[in-house]
């Protein structure tokens, strides 16, 4: 039974007689790791810093869509605003445009129709 546990900590590299009893049992004993041993930690801060900038790369990517998204609607009301006033314009032309309208305001100033002689015919 000796070389037996001689032969089981050599292969899996158990120290301590008791580790050895446990492997012979069919249980693995993880020796305890090195608390001095900072690799670990290092992976840790890379795996949070790593986590970290992608939540932050999510929320400015929301943050900027909502801003966008209110963006749209400030300009789509200016659109619809700049629409109506068009429509507007459009139709006030029209009525300064009108005949009716211009023949009486050049009543109004006193300005008449021409006289026979007073059309001359170009050819």
């Amino acid at each position: 039974m000796t070389h037996l546990i001689l032969a089981l900590t050599d292969t899996v590299g158990f120290t301590s007689r008791s580790d050895s009893d446990n492997a012979i049992r069919g249980q693995l004993v993880r020796p305890k790791r090195n608390v001095r041993d900072m690799g670990f930690l290092y992976v840790a801060i890379i795996v949070i810093f790593c986590l970290l900038c992608v939540a932050f790369t999510y929320l400015y990517s929301r943050v900027t869509v909502v801003h966008v998204g209110y963006e749209m609607n400030v300009l789509s009301a200016a659109r619809d605003a700049s629409t109506e006033r068009n429509k507007r314009l459009r139709l006030e032309l029209a009525k300064l445009k009108a005949p009716e309208r211009i023949e009486s305001k050049a009543f109004e100033l006193g300005l008449l129709y021409p006289d026979g002689t007073q059309v001359v015919h170009l050819r």
